[in-house]
């Protein structure tokens, strides 16, 4: 219950946040990005020292994309029982939801996903998108118009590849599974639509709560998506 109240609290602040910059032509202050640092930071430790915490060993790698985007990788190497550690395991990636994909994993704490993987066999990596709390650019900062000109489409063309080929290239793998879940679902569509070579790359692939256009729904938790369907031109942000 302790990560979830944090992740309730971030969703709902930047969901609020995001409905005052719909438009990604506006500059987002400093004020802005210290709030949404200071929420996400909320749980008073690192995501990778929580899955520390709960029994099981974590790594932090970075990516940079193509169009110079900074992102992060969980990776749980193996389950808490820790048998023969240095076996080769199969490389699956989960994709979260959009707000903070990492911690939104492991809110069921022992029975979240990435820990049944773990203890299943699998070498565990959890996804990053950019323009999340932990994301980065290597010229602009998060008060720069230009961070925050993106959709959909980039998420899916750039971030999913980046992190899918440094996965490959670290672990020797020529494939790798992939679980989309919400958000996570969306852009392995606009990656695979767009970018076909990765195809070839993927083992399997599983969908969670599948969410592939959200610009119709009613729901307050989908506003913030909804917003993100309507730069693409999903949905008309007139009729929300």
């Amino acid at each position: 219950m302790c990560r979830i109240i944090p992740f309730i609290i971030l969703t709902t602040v930047f969901t609020s946040f995001c409905l005052e910059k719909s438009n990604v032509k506006d500059v987002v202050t400093k004020k802005d990005v210290k709030l949404l640092e200071k929420i996400s930071n909320s749980s008073e430790r690192p995501v990778y020292l929580i899955v520390r915490h709960d029994g099981y060993p974590s790594e932090m790698h970075n990516v940079t994309t193509q169009d110079g985007y900074k992102i992060s990788l969980l990776r749980i190497p193996y389950g808490k029982s820790k048998k023969h550690p240095k076996i080769h395991r199969k490389p699956v990636l989960l994709s979260c939801g959009y707000i903070d994909p990492l911690l939104s994993c492991l809110v069921l704490q022992e029975d979240s996903l990435p820990y049944l993987l773990a203890d299943a066999g699998f070498d565990v990596w959890i996804g990053d998108f950019r323009g999340t709390p932990l994301s980065s650019h290597v010229n602009y900062t998060k008060t720069d118009s230009k961070f925050w000109d993106y959709s959909h489409d980039e998420i899916g063309y750039y971030d999913i590849p980046a992190s899918i080929d440094y996965i490959l290239g670290l672990t020797r793998r020529r494939r790798l599974y992939y679980v989309g879940i919400s958000y996570g679902s969306q852009v392995i569509c606009v990656a695979l639509a767009s970018r076909p070579e990765y195809n070839k790359k993927l083992g399997k692939i599983a969908f969670l709560a599948p969410t592939v256009v959200t610009g119709h729904s009613k729901l307050p938790g989908f506003i913030y998506p909804a917003i993100l369907s309507g730069l693409t031109g999903d949905v008309n942000l007139d009729k929300l």
